[in-house]
């Protein structure tokens, strides 16, 4: 069994890929907007978010959620900003993953 958080990482960047067109900004604005407090995504938004990347199932996701949760927000606001997650993605590549990303689709 994969790493928990190899596993969001690597589903996250695949969604991000498939339907942002890389770009993980719009990913999260996407996702973080349906509750109107834009540039922060509540729990549910997040719950959202991993449901469209197939991470968990029905029973799971929410202790994906909170866990998450707890790696990501950092301010404990029970959100997770923009900011917040833009820092984790590029801690964990996601620089090399959107260059890779636009360098394939040039090809």
């Amino acid at each position: 069994m994969a790493d928990p958080e190899e596993e969001f990482i690597r589903k996250i960047f695949v969604l991000c890929n498939q339907r942002f067109f890389g770009n993980y900004k719009m990913m999260f604005n996407h996702h973080s907007r349906r509750r109107g407090n834009k540039g922060l995504m509540d729990a549910d938004e997040l719950s959202e978010m991993l449901a469209r990347a197939d991470i968990g199932n029905a029973l799971s996701r929410q202790y994906w959620v909170a866990g998450i949760m707890k790696l990501l927000d950092k301010n404990g606001d029970l959100t997770i900003s923009s900011a917040e997650f833009e820092k984790y993605i590029l801690s964990h590549g996601g620089l090399f993953f959107l260059r890779d990303n636009t360098t394939s689709r040039r090809s």
